[in-house]
């Protein structure tokens, strides 16, 4: 999956990372590289990824992060 980050902080790598659409949790990541401007490759882990869905880190749940 490649990710982008637009203004934010790329994670790095090997971090892990929750998929969520509509609030529920669908998927789980695992950043691996490589990089370019704001975007990251990561692994699919677990569950399904659609273009669109919103990744967080673990534990922070919607009203805490930014898209």
């Amino acid at each position: 999956a490649v990710l982008d980050f637009g203004f934010h902080l790329l994670p790095e790598l090997g971090a892990s990372l929750d998929v969520f659409r509509e609030g529920m949790k669908v998927g789980e990541l695992r950043v691996s590289g490589p990089s370019r401007g704001s975007t990251i490759v990561a692994d699919i882990s677990g569950g399904e990824v659609r273009s669109g869905d919103e990744v967080r880190p673990p534990g922070v749940n919607a009203s805490e992060s930014s898209r």
